[in-house]
């Protein structure tokens, strides 16, 4: 054989399957870092969005570039659970080093960030949840540096679980504990589960009699519309309005303390019979049942079996797809399952890698949107109002059935004095999402237009939708007090007096404070 041909058989045995799996090394890592840690203020929303947008044009690269190996018919393993489970378990240590280094205040908290790159405790106790299994059955059998490697990373992923002092993350970790331990005793597994519960229900009462008080109005919903559901964002568009009707018929519930703006069900399974109706919901169950029962029989897959069911836990009592990181396990899950040796035709690959780039086309386009409407509203928190107004009115073609924007917009067309245009934007708004937030914003509006008795129901309904924010009473105390209209102004002023705060902060005290110089001066002037 020539030297020419020895040295392209090395490059063809060798040096191409190590460049593949370099190459499919580094686009799944990409994946996973994406889903985890993008937070930027470049966009309004500057924790979860930036996430989700990294990680569908990390897929994308990753789709393309996978199918174009395939394609030509490049030699080596290009992906592997394997890689992936050390991928993921080595982020998530980082994420939770993150975390404890923000709990001991060595690392500043970004923008909204309260736990790790996360928004809140929730989406960082999924992530370190759904990270724990992978690659746990197959430790014994890594080399020496890798398998310190992954037991010193899961390690730190348990002690920023405990740290978060996530009840479900307990929860979760018990049941993975025991698929691990192999129990046998199938009653021993529920009572323990169920003792957990318990316990957990145990602490931080009120924020569990809060969940149920959700959980309650939300199969409500479900029941008046069992088979069609509420439609896509559903629930998010009409919750708070259902949540209002229950505090207008029950004034003296015990759940005015604890009731808060609700966008969602806190469980995803909930979230599914709300929107799409109880036959959906029936499906999704069925689902998940077939996926337990095929897993639970595979004695070889301890890891995905642990994972789907934390996954499950997760979506019965939080809402961990919320976060593009549970949707990427969840198709790493699925794909391991339906695992197959046939192969598309050669074509096949090529068609995917072409839509997969073209798809990175509207998902710039999407960036560019979000991110002049962002420093659109970068400019507005600096005052400059009349000059962001054009950029605004150019958005609406794109942005205009975006609830959030038209919220934007309105409060900043109240801010430059453009109060017709929004009372129009508002009303759009609140036709389309009722919230807490939408409610009070126009109430506002029209205060500021001299449109009493539509500020006045706007202010009452806020009041009803969160009876235990102050707001929405002061706002109606300012009212009536730039109408004229005493008596109303004493009535709310008391009301707002005995008002028990469930966040008390200074400014609520000093809101307090002044109502109680204004209603005592006015009775000094009034004798």
């Amino acid at each position: 054989m020539t030297p020419i041909a020895t040295k392209g058989l090395y490059l063809k045995n060798c040096i191409l399957p190590l460049a593949t799996k370099v190459v499919g090394s580094m686009l799944m890592t990409l994946v996973i870092v994406s889903s985890v840690f993008p937070t930027t203020v470049w966009f309004t929303d500057s924790m979860t969005f930036p996430k989700w947008l990294c990680t569908c044009v990390s897929v994308l690269i990753l789709l393309a570039v996978g199918s174009l190996f395939k394609f030509f018919r490049v030699p080596g393993l290009f992906l592997s659970t394997k890689g992936f489970s050390i991928g993921v378990t080595i982020v998530c240590a980082m994420e939770s080093l993150l975390f404890m280094a923000q709990q001991l205040s060595h690392v500043s908290k970004s923008g909204v960030a309260i736990a790790g790159s996360f928004d809140n405790v929730a989406g960082f106790a999924s992530c370190l949840v759904l990270s724990l299994p992978w690659g746990m059955s197959g430790i014994r059998n890594q080399r020496p540096m890798v398998k310190w490697l992954l037991i010193v990373a899961k390690t730190l992923c348990v002690i920023g679980l405990v740290c978060s002092g996530s009840r479900l993350g307990m929860l979760c970790l018990l049941a993975m504990g025991m698929i691990y331990l192999k129990v046998k005793r199938r009653w021993l597994l529920f009572v323990l589960c169920v003792a957990l519960l318990v316990m957990v229900v145990g602490f931080k009462r009120h924020s569990s009699t809060g969940r149920w008080f959700i959980y309650e109005r939300s199969i409500e919903m479900m029941a008046s519309k069992p088979l069609a559901g509420w439609g896509s964002r559903g629930f998010e568009r009409n919750y708070m309005q259902v949540q209002a009707d229950y505090f207008r018929e029950h004034g003296h519930s015990t759940y005015t303390k604890l009731a808060d703006n609700v966008h969602h069900p806190l469980s995803e399974y909930l979230l599914i019979g709300v929107n799409y109706g109880v036959i959906a919901l029936l499906a999704s169950l069925a689902v998940t049942g077939l996926l337990l029962r095929r897993l639970s029989r595979d004695a070889d897959h301890p890891d995905l079996l642990a994972t789907v069911v934390a996954l499950v836990l997760l979506g019965l009592f939080s809402y961990p797809m919320h976060y593009p990181f549970a949707w990427m396990v969840l198709s790493v899950v699925l794909l391991a399952v339906m695992k197959s040796q046939k192969h598309l035709p050669r074509m096949g690959y090529l068609v995917i890698s072409a839509i997969a780039v073209v798809l990175l086309f509207p998902l710039y386009s999407f960036f560019k949107t979000e991110r002049r409407w962002a420093a659109l509203a970068e400019k507005a928190r600096y005052g400059l109002y009349k000059t962001t107004l054009p950029g605004y009115q150019q958005l609406m073609d794109r942005k205009g059935d975006d609830p959030r924007f038209l919220y934007n917009y309105a409060a900043v067309l109240c801010e430059a004095g453009e109060l017709k245009q929004a009372k129009s934007i508002i009303t759009e708004c609140y036709h389309s999402f009722k919230d807490y937030d939408v409610c009070l914003l126009a109430a506002n509006i029209y205060a500021e237009a001299n449109d009493i008795h539509r500020a006045e129901n706007y202010y009452k309904e806020a009041h009803l939708m969160v009876p235990s924010r102050i707001m929405p009473p002061y706002g109606l105390f300012r009212l009536y007090q730039r109408s004229g209209l005493r008596l109303k102004e004493q009535q709310v002023g008391r009301e707002i007096l005995r008002l028990k705060i469930k966040v008390p902060s200074s400014k609520a005290t000093e809101i307090k404070e002044k109502v109680r110089y204004d209603l005592h001066h006015e009775n000094i002037s009034h004798d």
